[in-house]
């Protein structure tokens, strides 16, 4: 099993206990079943009210300090991000985004997320949004030049 896939289930049954955090979810290549490699990062987005985001924040760092050595904490975006260097129990540097959501409801689109858990109805998952062709043909003639 991957260091990440460890990391990840450990802070799921952490944040899963905490009252504030109303859902978890990863995106990425974690999210991804086949996608992860030892060289891929974490990304894991949880959800808050936002009254309870600041307070959440404030304890953060320590949380994650008892599981893993936290290497470097720091908090972009207004708090809405913190980027995160966790060494695993190997000596391994395991690179943690953390993604604090406040908004009222949220769609996940299928394929590029993985619920972890979610304790309201207002979290879905929903079919991926197919890209407009200008911006797939864009998008393919950049992938073509390299």
């Amino acid at each position: 099993m991957l260091t990440q896939e460890t990391i990840v289930h450990t802070l799921e049954h952490e944040f899963r206990q905490q009252k504030r955090v109303k859902a978890a979810w990863l995106t990425g290549s974690l999210a991804r079943p086949d996608d992860a490699d030892r060289h891929s990062d974490i990304d894991l987005h949880l959800w808050l009210e936002e009254g309870d985001a600041e307070a959440f924040r404030a304890t953060l760092e320590k949380r994650l300090g008892l599981h893993y050595p936290v290497l470097l904490y720091h908090e972009l975006f207004d708090g809405h991000m913190i980027a995160c260097l966790l060494q695993a129990a190997n000596d391994e540097v395991i690179a943690l985004d953390l993604f604090i959501e406040t908004a009222l409801t949220h769609t996940l689109l299928e394929g590029k997320s993985r619920i972890l858990f979610n304790h309201t109805r207002k979290l879905v998952q929903g079919p991926g949004v197919p890209p407009e062709a200008s911006s797939l043909q864009s998008s393919l003639d950049t992938e073509i030049r390299y």
